[in-house]
């Protein structure tokens, strides 16, 4: 007896992942005089869920031509967003090594133990941080063809400290003033004053900053302090380089042991100087000055012992001190009337012109003697090239020398043309001393008191106080 079998339909089952990211279907086998399903049938339930994204082609091929029973078969995946970029901080300095001692290497090899690179210095405007930002990221999207948002990078904060400025793009800093950069792993700031607890030395190294320096301690034998503002030193100076744009104070004294130098753009103020050479463009005041090679606007030395003993001091309008010279006759050189600045121009133009003089005298025997030849017609090609050589250096020689002449008689005159200034002596103007004002000099052969030199005409004359 024939059993009826009852015919059942081909059925596909369709599922979603939570995420809508995976689309997965299965198929159960028709049973009797069931009908299979056709690939357009197929494809019509899969539309019909609202699967429009992500459908894999070839694995729907592969449903059609040769497909099983209860497997379960991938048909669509979703797009995952992509994440963002974290931002991310770029330094325009050396993060890893700005706090490290590091002596600077010589182009032979070998180190410089005074040039630490404690100091960061740094300008106006200067470029110190950028910060590159975050990214959005890439949307996503799912089965459903519904977008799936991406998470944006985590963002950072700005280290922007004092003194830093922060441009319109939002993330460049720049420095806002010139000065020391410093940075404390969280912040990135700028000081406008560098100080140093202690000695300028070996540990320390010679300092250069952009900016003024406050040193609690002294500068040692050797070492150069640099600033392009103010320099305030509470201790002493030894055989050391000072340089400033600003005012230069020292609390105790400058003991250059010939060998220091100090320049300023300001006013110099020293307990005492000894054995250094100072230039100055403003004025200088001290208690003492011995043995030194001075320039400044003025030379104040009226408190404390009010000594100016041997060296050379010379100002522009006066100079003024308790006691000049001494009772042992020592050569002390005093010179006014003349600013500093046109004095050392005057040497530097001078010295020049006459190396330039020497130059074209030899220039000129050698153009003689080969010209002598050429008119022989002894001159061989090589020598014939020389003398060219020699006429277009002789011109250009020349044309230097004339310039330096006419800036040696200006300045020549302008010295001997000198007559303003006086210097005063609140005690005694020891014999030994010699006076220069402009073209004329005078020697102080006998101890006077309580005076005031100038020029009158022709004469420097000692006067009252």
């Amino acid at each position: 007896m024939d059993t009826l079998r009852e015919a059942v339909n081909e059925t596909m089952t369709l599922e979603v992942t939570p995420d809508k990211m995976l689309a997965v279907v299965s198929f159960k086998p028709s049973l009797g005089d069931g009908k299979q399903l056709g690939i357009d049938e197929i494809k019509k339930q899969i539309h019909d869920k609202g699967i429009v994204y992500g459908l894999d082609e070839n694995v729907l091929n592969d449903i059609e031509s040769n497909r099983q029973m209860e497997f379960k078969y991938i048909i669509a995946r979703g797009m995952v967003p992509q994440k963002g970029d974290d931002a991310k901080s770029l330094f325009h300095f050396d993060v890893e090594n700005f706090n490290k001692v590091q002596p600077k290497e010589n182009e032979d090899g070998t180190v410089d133990f005074k040039s630490l690179n404690i100091v960061h210095n740094v300008n106006k405007g200067q470029v110190l941080y950028e910060k590159v930002p975050a990214t959005e990221g890439i949307e996503g999207m799912n089965v459903f063809g519904e977008v799936v948002r991406a998470v944006k990078g985590k963002d950072i904060r700005l280290p922007r400290g004092k003194n830093v400025d922060l441009l319109e793009d939002g993330k460049t800093l720049v420095a806002g003033i010139s000065g020391r950069l410093c940075y404390d792993k969280h912040n990135i700031y700028i000081a406008p004053l560098l100080v140093i607890e202690k000695d300028v030395d070996s540990s320390t190294g010679n300092v250069e900053f952009v900016g003024s320096i406050l040193i609690n301690g002294s500068v040692k034998n050797g070492f150069k302090v640099k600033a392009t503002g103010n320099i305030e030193i509470h201790g002493s100076v030894e055989a050391a380089h000072l340089e400033a744009e600003g005012d230069i104070s020292v609390w105790y004294g400058i003991q250059g042991i010939d060998k220091g130098t100090v320049k300023t753009n300001g006013n110099l103020v020293a307990k005492f100087i000894q054995n250094a050479k100072v230039e100055a463009t403003g004025n200088v005041v001290a208690e003492a000055i011995m043995h030194s090679q001075v320039a400044a606007s003025n030379v104040y030395v009226e408190k404390g012992k009010g000594l100016i003993v041997g060296g050379q001091i010379i100002a522009s309008h006066y100079i003024t001190a308790t006691t000049m010279g001494s009772s042992m006759a020592t050569q002390t050189d005093l010179q006014i009337g003349i600013p500093p600045h046109v004095m050392n121009e005057f040497k530097q133009i001078e010295k020049k012109y006459f190396t330039l003089s020497e130059e074209l005298s030899k220039i000129g025997q050698s153009v003689n003697f080969l010209t002598t030849k050429q008119a022989r017609g002894e001159l061989p090609p090589d020598k014939l090239e020389l003398l060219r050589k020699l006429l277009i250096t002789r011109q250009q020689t020349q044309s230097t020398h004339r310039e330096l002449s006419s800036r040696y008689k200006e300045l020549s005159e302008s010295i001997q043309d000198a007559t303003g200034g006086q210097i005063k002596v609140k005690n005694i103007l020891h014999s030994g001393v010699k006076v220069t004002m402009g073209s004329l000099v005078k020697y102080i052969f006998e101890d006077v008191t309580y005076c005031t030199v100038k020029r009158s005409g022709a004469d420097i004359v000692i006067g009252g106080y």
